[in-house]
């Protein structure tokens, strides 16, 4: 083990020792049971018990106050306050929170069903399970010998790692599974590092997720309306690493952010779309390109934007819609329609 990898296996050991203290000291204040109030702008209080409840558990739990911030926002749109972008964002969480509700549903209703399968591993263990009741990392969790199966793999490369945060990816029935997504059916489970081929790929594709992000987000205009980025595609690549390609919409109209025009942008980059597939699939990329490009100096901004989403510990949600679904959310992206329609 070189000094960098020891120093890392310290540090890793050191933040899962605090943390295990954070955990048991938590368990120590729920024990004590001691009442707490909590009182909110709408006017509603709750009792409950302190350090047994999050701001994020309790708003998941109380659809009285779902629907108090919900009606703050609508209330918004009817009074003109709410900018295109805001407007856009809400109607997006809608779609997405309504989508989550019906998976949530519909797991529920499969794991009531109680159907038993049969997960195996490549370590040759295997056990029984409810379809729908178990994910990958869930099952990695509770198996001590499914950890110190894959902390040996490890340990044969010349390496020690806390393994329940190394592996990154799961593979069942020789298809790619998240890590978090229920398992449905008889399997052959398996798990992957970073180090490993499947596990960079993953790795770098939700990269791109957040450069994505980064670029679509810190390119509104002064409005705070339309976004002068429109994102095209952007996977991790064979070769390694990951890329995002971009449109940067107001070079195309000759302005400015400033005076980017702002119902006819939509209108306009659709009808231009087609041309500039077709100056892309003749070569004609000198006269396309000659555009705004992202650069050096655009890199720090970007970098810090990304670190304040990772440091946020957002989790990455799989929902599945139908192409119908995916046309109306990307309605606003003419070159995801593109895609889609491909």
């Amino acid at each position: 083990m070189n000094k960098k990898e020891e120093k890392m296996m310290r540090m890793n050991d050191f933040w899962s020792g605090k943390y295990e203290e954070y955990l048991k000291e938590r368990e120590e204040r729920i024990a004590e049971k001691k009442e707490i109030e909590v009182n909110f702008t709408s006017g509603e209080k709750i009792s409950t018990i302190a350090y047994g409840e999050s701001p994020l558990s309790i708003l998941e739990k109380n659809e009285n106050l779902q629907r108090y911030y919900k009606r703050q926002e609508e209330k918004k749109l009817e009074e003109g306050k709410m900018n295109k972008k805001e407007e856009k964002m809400m109607r997006m969480n809608d779609f997405w929170s309504g989508k989550y509700e019906e998976y949530l549903k519909e797991r529920e209703e499969r794991i009531a069903e109680k159907k038993e399968i049969e997960v195996n591993f490549t370590s040759g263990e295997k056990i029984s399970t409810i379809a729908y009741g178990e994910s990958p990392l869930s099952i990695l969790e509770k198996n001590e010998n499914l950890q110190r199966y894959y902390k040996r793999q490890e340990e044969k490369k010349g390496e020690e790692r806390d393994i329940k945060k190394e592996l990154i990816i799961a593979e069942i029935n020789g298809r790619l599974w998240d890590m978090k997504r229920p398992i449905e059916e008889d399997c052959l489970l398996n798990y992957y590092s970073f180090d490993s081929i499947p596990g960079k790929q993953v790795f770098w594709h939700s990269s791109a997720h957040l450069l994505g992000y980064a670029l679509e987000h810190m390119n509104y205009n002064e409005h705070n309306d339309i976004s002068s980025t429109f994102l095209d595609d952007g996977p991790a690549l064979d070769e390694g690493g990951f890329f995002y390609d971009c449109f940067l919409a107001e070079k195309w109209f000759n302005v400015s952010k400033k005076t980017l025009p702002k119902e006819s942008t939509l209108t306009e980059l659709s009808k231009i779309t087609d041309q500039l597939r077709k100056k892309l699939d003749n070569e004609e990329s000198n006269e396309v390109l000659n555009g705004k490009t992202i650069s050096n100096k655009d890199f720090k901004g970007m970098t810090k934007y990304i670190n304040k989403l990772i440091n946020k510990k957002l989790d990455f949600e799989r929902l599945e819609i139908t192409k119908e679904e995916a046309m109306e959310l990307f309605k606003h992206n003419p070159l995801k329609i593109d895609l889609l329609n491909k």
